[in-house]
């Protein structure tokens, strides 16, 4: 009856002087924050004795919520000469004494001391392990007692008081928020890894700008979850490392979704940017207003960024873009969720949290979106290297794909080499719609040819398509491609005589149209490969074989009209080329000597003779010259 009596005079006191009456003989209790059971005052440096006075016992305000924030009571509650006082009536109605263990999450603080009826029983200071971090308090049966707890307060300004029949629940408990801790470190530490690989292979400022975010966050994620204490002084790094996540996540979202392709949106995020480091740096020297001022700009401008991601997204019609919606709208509504809570606009315990879990949940669909962009980019570089593949030779790609320039991809310099000028006869009396059709095939088989036997490794080829203008194009044996027999000269007359071959079979398929004819010239000689400086970067070569070999192909005029030859198919070489052929291949050809008529190759002050052959038939085949 004594018991009743007890608990029932306190409950009814409680409602004119208390916030409430804790009963610890039930379990109804343990594990649930306390803070509306309790009052609060914030004052300067005082004693218990001094607090125990009726009155200062008056002003203590009663707790309004779960947790108790007291950044917005009194703003300049930083410093070491504040002090917050907490006050809360305990009971046990039981039969048995009972000791109960208070949440060390209620205590990280410089220091915390706890009084009981008056009388110092504990205290906690800052960088004691968790283990230690609790409390006892022993109530003995029919008893009520009265505790105070003075607090010298850091950043985070926020009691949050409960306990625990056994220090064992307590631990256990403390051990699921650590495997919690756990898992949200692994998500950050498994998206360190994936950007640092990416940067690592493209070194690109997206995946560095993420990186820093995740560092950011994982120095943020251990000071909310008080893993460790302050990173500096007064300072414990929870709003630094806050404003560090916004600054480089607005970074990552600008070169993410390309933004400074819209110059009204870049120059809005440009100002996100400067605005969240000066809240940073504000934050560094004034902990609690810098906080406040960084969750300022953190609420208004995250749906800017959300918004930029929907636009881009509906204009684009990207996946990537859609899934970085969903990705930072997870993380815009947990940050908006806790910054609520932390203005007092909710009060729910769970949100103090909100941004931790919506942040580790937001890295893994941000894994998703830059996996899914990293997809699409590698298709459209295949669908390049496709296309440029008609353009460029495979060790060109291969090198470019290593990031080699395109001027280090081919050979440079002087070197010997013999150049082909390949030229039709009367082209321009020819049907233009006719003679295109089977031209274009002719110089598709032709590009085939010069590239047979192409080996990536060696650099070794038939021949070197110099350029094409109409229907007369240059090739090169020897240079920038090493021929692939050990005669320049013997591998040219080769290929010329197959491109003679396809000629007759290509162009002069009709049997009653007018034959083409078609004529060639070889000299070798000096050539220099180089790539040009301005417009279209390409190689290209030029030099003495080049110019003789078109003064060559070009004296077929002089040898149809003075020497008697019928207008045919005709090959001119110079006489350095003539002279490197085997015996048998000189046999094939007729020699002019150029002193005896009196006759001057253009450019080729030294030539005594040239050879030229013509002994193909009218069915465009190649005749044996003994034929």
């Amino acid at each position: 009856m004594l018991r009743i009596t007890i608990i029932t005079f306190a409950l009814i006191l409680g409602t004119h002087s208390w916030a409430g009456v804790v009963d610890v003989a039930g379990d109804q209790w343990q594990g649930r924050f306390l803070g509306t059971y309790g009052q609060f005052l914030v004052a300067d440096e005082m004693s218990i004795q001094d607090i125990l006075q009726p009155e200062n016992q008056v002003k203590f305000v009663a707790g309004s919520r779960d947790f108790f924030h007291f950044a917005s009571l009194d703003p300049k509650i930083h410093g070491s000469s504040r002090h917050i006082w907490a006050r809360f009536q305990f009971a046990n109605s039981g039969n048995h004494s009972k000791t109960i263990y208070f949440d060390a999450d209620g205590f990280r603080y410089r220091q915390t001391d706890m009084f009981v009826n008056g009388e110092l029983r504990g205290t906690l200071r800052l960088g004691e392990s968790h283990n230690h971090r609790s409390i006892p308090l022993t109530i003995p049966a029919d008893t009520q007692i009265t505790v105070h707890f003075k607090i010298q307060p850091k950043l985070e300004i926020i009691f949050a008081l409960r306990y625990w029949d056994t220090l064992s629940e307590y631990l256990v408990t403390r051990h699921q928020r650590d495997l919690e801790f756990s898992i949200v470190l692994a998500i950050i530490f498994m998206s360190l890894f994936f950007n640092i690989m990416l940067f690592l292979a493209y070194s690109d400022r997206t995946s560095l700008s993420y990186l820093f975010y995740l560092v950011g966050f994982a120095f943020w994620a251990i000071s909310v979850w008080r893993v460790t204490d302050g990173l500096w002084g007064e300072n414990d790094g929870i709003g630094v490392s806050a404003g560090v996540m916004a600054l480089f996540a607005t970074l990552y979202s600008m070169y993410f979704l390309s933004l400074s392709r819209f110059k009204i949106i870049f120059r809005l995020s440009q100002l996100t940017c400067i605005m969240t480091v000066l809240g940073t740096v504000y934050t560094m020297f004034y902990p609690l207003k810098g906080f406040d001022f960084l969750q300022t700009i953190v609420l208004f401008c995250s749906p800017f960024l959300l918004a930029c991601g929907v636009f881009v997204a509906i204009r684009d019609r990207t996946a990537y873009a859609l899934i970085y919606c969903v990705g930072y709208g997870t993380m815009i509504v947990s940050v908006l969720l806790n910054v609520l809570y932390n203005f007092n606009v909710l009060d729910y315990p769970v949100l103090k949290r909100a941004m931790l879990y919506g942040t580790s949940l937001e890295n893994l669909f941000m894994l998703a979106a830059m996996a899914q962009k990293i997809l699409v980019t590698e298709r459209e570089r295949e669908h390049s290297y496709r296309q440029l593949a008609k353009v460029f030779y495979p060790h060109q790609l291969e090198q470019m794909k290593q990031g080699a320039v395109l001027e280090s991809t081919m050979p440079v310099g002087i070197e010997q080499a013999c150049v082909l000028a390949f030229d039709v006869i009367g082209s321009s009396r020819a049907d233009s719609e006719f003679f295109a059709e089977n031209w274009e095939e002719f110089m598709s088989q032709c590009r085939i040819m010069m590239t047979d036997d192409y080996d990536r490794k060696t650099l070794r080829s038939s021949a070197y398509l110099i350029k094409e203008m109409g229907d007369v194009f240059l090739c090169s044996v020897g240079f920038p491609f090493r021929e692939v027999g050990n005669n320049q000269s013997s591998s040219a007359l080769d290929l010329a005589l197959k491109f003679m071959s396809l000629f007759n079979e290509i162009m002069n398929k009709d049997p009653y149209q007018r034959p083409f004819n078609c004529s060639i010239g070889i000299a070798k000689g000096k050539v220099k490969g180089y790539f040009s400086k301005a417009g279209a970067i390409r190689h290209d070569l030029w030099g003495p074989a080049v110019v003789l070999a078109t003064r060559y192909e070009a004296m077929r005029k002089l040898i149809f009209d003075r020497e008697g030859v019928p207008l045919s198919n005709i090959l001119t070489i110079q006489q350095d080329v003539y002279e490197e052929l085997p015996p048998e291949e000189q046999a094939r050809f007729r020699v002019i000597n150029l002193e005896d008529r009196n006759y001057r190759v253009r450019d080729d002050s030294k030539a005594r003779f040239l050879a030229f052959r013509n002994d193909f038939d009218t069915k465009h085949k190649l005749l044996d010259s003994s034929a």
